[in-house]
């Protein structure tokens, strides 16, 4: 079976602007790259139906990438990447708007 393809929200490459540490991005990219072929390995988002969290440990801490299978497109819609300190409360200014994506 092939595998998936990824697509950005705009907002995720705002927000990896912002990070200055370039293996920081390179573990994110690569862990991203990843779920192409294992769209469910990370956890469904409690009180986010169809959004799904990722885990991503870094040498900077710990991120999470967010997003969102559409099954019948056979697409990942990465919505999110932040780091988990800050991830939940993005997605409470943001939690709507997401959902609707």
């Amino acid at each position: 079976m092939a595998g998936w393809t990824l697509r950005y929200d705009p907002r995720v490459r705002k927000e990896l602007e912002r990070v200055r540490d370039k293996q920081v991005i390179e573990r994110l990219k690569s862990a991203a790259e990843t779920l192409k072929d294992e769209p469910f390995s990370g956890k469904p988002l409690r009180g986010y139906p169809g959004v799904w969290s990722k885990r991503v440990g870094t040498k900077g801490g710990e991120w999470r990438i967010i997003y969102m299978p559409l099954k019948s497109e056979r697409v990942l819609l990465v919505v999110l990447i932040a780091p988990r300190e800050e991830v939940y409360e993005l997605l409470k200014r943001g939690g709507r708007r997401s959902r609707e994506l």
